[in-house]
């Protein structure tokens, strides 16, 4: 009787299309950095290529560890909508590519800062320091810094502060009247917002504040 023995073959299989994670949102010329991974099946080590679209991209820059992340960095020179996208290659076998990612590319400015908020009393004395808050976010969350229009002058531009975070800024009111103070916001690339709208506050003389305590 013949016995007829079976051999199985195991075959190399390519590594998963990568995962692709980065910015979706950059100034042009801004040094952006993208995360990669991809996952081999035998565990060998992977390399991968990354399509920027804009016709340029990042060629197989040396394999690293299936499963692990490696970071691949890229600038684009003009705004545009651009759409990023991957693949792994491991042993001589490719993946497919990963899900598309969109990047927007464009030179964005800070958002226009919220309403002034007063702090305290909505009336005040003639001299007294005068707290003002507010606060605007940036697309790209850049420092934002803040000029104040007090109603009376203008002030200077402040230091910049986070993007979104609430920041206090002061005033003197050196004479009676009511005042609508407003702010505008610029970003380090010189992009300025509309001013805000406008919070108001009642400033009173001395005479002004005794006949309203004689009225009570």
């Amino acid at each position: 009787m013949a016995v007829f023995l079976l051999a199985g073959r195991c075959e190399d299989l390519p590594p998963s299309a990568p995962l692709l994670l980065g910015p979706g949102r950059a100034w042009p010329g801004d040094t952006l950095r993208f995360r990669v991974q991809a996952v081999d099946p035998d565990g060998d080590e992977v390399d991968c290529l990354v399509d920027w679209g804009d016709g340029d991209s990042t060629c197989w820059p040396g394999p690293v560890a299936s499963g692990s992340w490696r970071t691949v960095e890229h600038s684009y020179s003009d705004s545009g909508r651009f759409t990023v996208r991957a693949r792994a290659r491991s042993g001589g076998l490719e993946s497919g590519w990963s899900e598309l990612f969109a990047c927007e590319v464009a030179e964005f400015g800070p958002y226009v800062p919220v309403r002034p908020l007063k702090l305290g009393r909505d009336t005040v004395p003639v001299g007294d320091t005068v707290r003002w808050m507010t606060r605007a976010g940036h697309p790209l969350d850049k420092p934002v810094a803040f000029q104040p229009d007090w109603g009376d002058t203008v002030g200077d531009w402040s230091e910049p502060f986070p993007a979104g975070e609430w920041v206090t800024l002061e005033h003197v009111y050196p004479g009676a009247g009511t005042f609508a103070a407003r702010f505008r916001a610029e970003d380090r690339r010189g992009h300025q917002t509309d001013w805000s709208a406008p919070g108001t506050v009642w400033v009173l003389d001395s005479l002004a504040r005794a006949g309203a305590r004689r009225g009570q």
